[in-house]
């Protein structure tokens, strides 16, 4: 039996609840213990150096951290949670806790399948059926998780959303 959501009113996925499912799809997780609840996604980060790169490992950190400065306040007014950001070795993740069973969370839960793990989440049929600006959301949550900072020259002169990234392989 699948556990894909079937097709349904879906009009409150707008550009933020599509950004948001796309986090959620390259590295995002649900954890229940108890009465508590906690999304997590993470954005893994490299500590290598590039020669002749515009970006080295502190300030790949630093931008990976200010680009989700913004992320974490977007899914934060979205969720009406607190989000935190925690900084770990090669990774950074946001955090949020709910302390109820909120419709945010049942929803989101619904979107992934009732699924716990990026590793086990599939695309909903549904997904399809978005318009082109929202799939473009979908998309950029999706790369901005599942890739790495980019070091590339031309990205950094034309870059006008969120994180700058290159398709992280493995």
């Amino acid at each position: 039996m699948s556990t894909k959501p079937p097709l349904a009113n879906l009009d409150y996925i707008d550009h933020d609840v599509a950004y948001l499912l796309g986090l959620l799809l390259a590295r995002g997780e649900f954890h229940q213990e108890g009465d508590t609840r906690r999304l997590v996604v993470t954005f893994p980060y490299r500590q290598a150096v590039i020669p002749g790169a515009l970006l080295h490992s502190p300030d790949r950190e630093t931008a990976i951290r200010l680009g989700l400065d913004d992320i974490r306040r977007r899914i934060q007014e979205l969720l009406e949670t607190t989000v935190e950001v925690e900084r770990h070795e090669h990774q950074v993740t946001l955090r949020a806790v709910f302390t109820r069973n909120t419709i945010g969370w049942r929803d989101l839960r619904y979107l992934t399948g009732h699924r716990n793990h990026y590793t086990e989440f599939e695309l909903p049929d549904f997904a399809g059926n978005f318009d082109r600006e929202t799939k473009i959301e979908l998309m950029r949550g999706f790369a901005d998780a599942a890739s790495d900072p980019s070091a590339c020259p031309h990205a950094l002169d034309s870059f006008q959303h969120g994180i700058r990234w290159n398709r992280r392989h493995g």
